[in-house]
């Protein structure tokens, strides 16, 4: 699928809650384009997975994307949220 598709899809997992997905969603940290691969960590972060983590901080500190690195960020401050 096309990355615009891809992000929806993602976006969407994260929206509604869907915890079962958090597998597929950590897929698309690796996605070779940026948009979904900030689609992706914001997902996580509303998903609040904890096993998670370790993944968004590398990515907060090494993509090559500087709005993935602050959706890693934005996922991260979730992460830690009550």
């Amino acid at each position: 699928p096309n990355h615009d598709v891809k992000k929806a899809v993602v976006l969407a997992l994260g929206e509604i809650g869907e915890k079962s997905a958090i597998p597929i969603v950590k897929e698309f940290l690796n996605d070779p384009n940026w948009d979904v691969r900030a689609a992706a960590a914001q997902s996580l972060g509303k998903l609040r997975d904890l096993t998670s983590k370790s993944l968004l901080e590398d990515l907060a500190r090494t993509d090559s994307d500087n709005i993935v690195r602050q959706s890693a960020e934005f996922a991260l401050e979730h992460l830690i949220e009550k």
